[in-house]
């Protein structure tokens, strides 16, 4: 009898047991379910505000280019508006770039015969900038070889400190280069060299316009605080401070052609590349948009880029987005 209660008991124990055990499993997966489904609503919400902004940025360029044909007025950078809103523990930033006022990373290489090859006039004008920006000439010759090695079409490096297939497919998580032009300006922590601290000191001076390496500097909308960019154009012939000055006395309504702006004392004497004209431009067509809306449960980027065709009709040609 003793032997029977004392088997009753451990079972009914064994019961309770299990019992809290589906309990506390069933608790868990109500509370994930919860969680995911409030985070999965604030992304929806973020997503929206992000696409909220994006359309009032298209609005704004549109309405700008018309004002400008008007007047025949020169953007520059800094008229472009910042926005920052704060709601109900939401704030929402959002940052407009003109992309031909700094470096487009994807003109590093030149279309033939439907493949990508190195194009040595900006390969030098990136290398300037680069030594401008006081960054150390290892890494400067690091980060330019294995740039082109990841877009350029050949699987082959030429030079010691690029990298190839050989390089990625050997790391712990092993992927290939792309042999493409570049997308997104992150797309640069996959490449030898680069890092997060890297691109962010760069991101005032470089840029990624996706699809295209034809693309001009307009030398109305570089700002004034990135006299490195303009200095670079002329394998630094003149110096940080000659450059500054320049942008310092351009026009309120900027240079009107290129003959108005070689025409300034300090380029006088400037040894020009044969091609150099080719890379400058006075007009814009392509802009950035970056949001970022932060909320309690997370946060949430997207970069928006916009091409502005003769008519001034305004498109978005790429977007990218995720958490940052």
């Amino acid at each position: 009898m003793k032997n029977t209660k004392g088997s009753a008991l451990i079972l009914v124990i064994l019961i309770i047991s299990l019992i809290s055990i589906l309990t506390i499993i069933s608790s868990e997966r109500i509370v994930n379910t919860t969680k995911n489904s409030l985070i999965f609503s604030s992304q929806t919400q973020s997503y929206w505000y992000a696409m909220a902004l994006e359309s009032s940025a298209s609005n704004y360029l549109s309405s700008k280019k018309q004002l400008d044909k008007i007047y025949d007025e020169k953007a520059q950078i800094e008229d472009l508006p910042k926005i920052n809103v704060s709601f109900d523990n939401v704030n929402v930033q959002g940052t407009i770039r003109d992309l031909h006022s700094c470096f487009n990373l994807n003109i590093l290489v030149r279309s033939k015969n439907s493949e990508l090859i190195r194009n040595i006039e900006t390969i030098n004008i990136l290398k300037s900038l680069l030594l401008n920006l006081n960054i150390d000439e290892f890494t400067v010759s690091e980060i330019i070889a294995s740039l082109l090695d990841w877009i350029d079409s050949n699987d082959f490096t030429e030079d010691v400190n690029g990298a190839e297939d050989d390089f990625y497919t050997r790391l712990d998580s092993p992927y290939r280069t792309s042999n493409q032009l570049l997308f997104d300006l992150y797309e640069l922590l996959s490449i030898k060299g680069f890092n997060k601290d890297l691109i962010q000191a760069l991101q005032p001076y470089i840029c990624i316009i996706p699809n295209t390496s034809d693309t001009r500097f307009n030398l109305n909308s570089i700002s004034k605080k990135n006299p490195e960019l303009l200095s670079a154009f002329f394998d630094n012939q003149i110096s940080l401070t000659e450059s500054s000055e320049i942008l310092q006395d351009r026009p309120l309504d900027g240079f009107k052609d290129i003959e108005e702006f070689w025409s300034h004392p300090l380029l006088v004497n400037i040894q020009k590349n044969n091609n150099i004209n080719s890379y400058l431009s006075f007009r814009s067509n392509f802009y950035e948009l970056q949001t970022k809306v932060s909320n309690p449960i997370n946060s949430y980027r997207m970069v928006s880029i916009f091409y502005i065709d003769d008519s001034n009709s305004v498109k978005v040609i790429n977007r990218a987005s995720g958490s940052f």
